[in-house]
């Protein structure tokens, strides 16, 4: 497999939630890595939106990092949820994409057992 990497902070009003990643071609494989710094709410939600429309929801507690190997995947969204704390939800995210690698073969050298 080869890949790329979208990194990248984030700084999202409470009570909103915004996309930070998406394209147009599915992902054949995915890894989604938030860090949630500090915010309005103690968690923060991650929303993983397939091809298919179908989603994978996932919580990001303050102060942590979470991260979620998925294949097929469009688009990903942060939800800041109101909370007890007037700050914006800050923090990182990383997704790294995986793409196959066409026609490569492997060249095996047979071994001499001497």
């Amino acid at each position: 497999m080869d890949g790329n990497e979208i990194n990248g902070i984030y700084q999202i009003s409470c009570g909103e939630t915004v996309t930070i990643w998406s394209t147009r071609d599915s992902v054949p494989i995915g890894t989604v890595s938030i860090y949630y710094g500090d915010g309005c709410t103690s968690t923060l939600e991650v929303i993983v939106i397939f091809q298919t429309g179908e989603q994978h929801i996932f919580s990001v507690p303050q102060y942590n990092t979470r991260s979620r190997t998925l294949t097929n995947i469009v688009e990903v969204q942060l939800s800041c949820q109101n909370g007890t704390s007037p700050f914006p939800c800050t923090g990182q995210y990383c997704i790294s994409i995986h793409h196959p690698i066409k026609n490569k073969q492997l060249a095996l050298t047979p071994r001499s057992d001497s």
